[in-house]
């Protein structure tokens, strides 16, 4: 005998768009001040970050979730699980308390 189904569908969890390399890329960046901080950081050229940012943006747009700025690309970032705002805050200097305004307006500067 096989259950009925739910009359609600059941939330799903984000499907994990990016490699774990995208993922180091992305979340370095996020707190960083440049695309060459983000090379010097991770022994890789400023033209490797701007290909793995491109194609991150690539597949989000790919998703229909498109992510064209930092801003977008940090709230797309934690809606996946990838980052939590209060781990940006300390990556940033920032008490996670004091985290919701000044890490986006940090990030958004960027």
């Amino acid at each position: 005998m096989t259950e009925p189904l739910p009359s609600e569908p059941l939330p799903s969890r984000p499907i994990r768009l990016l490699s774990d390399r995208e993922v180091e890329v992305l979340t370095r960046w996020l707190v960083s001040e440049s695309k060459r901080e983000v090379a010097q950081a991770l022994f890789i050229t400023d033209a490797t970050v701007h290909t793995h940012l491109a194609r991150i943006r690539g597949k989000y747009q790919a998703a229909g979730r498109p992510a064209n700025t930092k801003v977008a690309l940090l709230i797309r970032a934690i809606e996946d699980g990838y980052v939590t705002l209060s781990d940006v805050a300390r990556q940033i200097g920032l008490e996670p308390s004091a985290a919701t305004g000044a890490a986006i307006m940090s990030v958004a500067r960027s």
